[in-house]
C-alpha cells in the first residue's frame, strides 16, 4: 500500500510540475508533505559558463536545434552545467537554482536568461534530494537529458 501511495504521489507531483512550467527538475518537491534535503550548493560565474559552453558547444556534447530539437541557448548550457555538477557532487540530486530569477521565469527562460553581456549574474542554487512522506527517496527526472 506505501508503494502504491508513493506512486501516485509521485506522478501527481509530476503532472502538477508540468502545469507550472515545462521544465522544473524539481517535481517531486512539489509534492505535499516533500521533504527537500539540501546536498550542497552552486554558484557559478559568468566566466565558468563560458568556459563551459566553449568546452560543450559544437563538440558534440551539447544538442542543437537540428540535432535533439530544443534550442542550444544559455539557458540549456547553464541547465546541463549545473546537473552535471549535482551529478558528480552527489548522485541523484537534482538542481534548484535560487538566483538569478529570469532562470525560472515560466515563459521568458530562454530568451530573457543570459550570462553573457552587462547584467550577467552568477547562477546561484543547491542540489537536492526530495523525499516523499512514506521516506522513500524520489529521484526527479534528469534536466540534462533533454528539455
Amino acid at each position: 500500500m506505501k508503494t502504491l501511495f508513493a506512486t501516485l504521489a509521485l506522478c501527481a507531483a509530476l503532472v502538477a510540475s508540468t502545469a507550472t512550467s515545462a521544465h522544473d527538475n524539481d517535481a517531486a518537491c512539489l509534492d505535499p508533505g516533500a521533504q527537500v534535503i539540501d546536498a550542497g550548493s552552486f554558484s557559478f560565474t559568468p566566466t565558468q559558463l563560458t568556459q563551459f559552453e566553449a568546452l560543450h558547444s559544437g563538440s558534440g556534447g551539447m544538442c542543437t536545434p537540428t540535432s535533439c530539437g530544443i534550442v542550444d541557448d544559455h539557458w540549456a548550457i547553464a541547465t546541463l552545467m549545473i546537473a552535471n555538477y549535482c551529478q558528480d557532487k552527489s548522485p541523484g540530486s537534482t538542481p534548484q537554482v535560487i538566483s538569478p530569477s529570469v532562470y525560472n521565469d515560466v515563459q521568458y527562460h530562454h530568451s530573457g536568461y543570459s550570462f553573457s553581456g552587462r547584467g550577467a549574474q552568477n547562477l546561484v542554487g543547491r542540489c537536492v534530494y526530495c523525499k516523499l512522506p512514506s521516506d522513500t527517496p524520489i529521484k526527479p527526472s534528469a534536466v540534462a537529458g533533454g528539455h
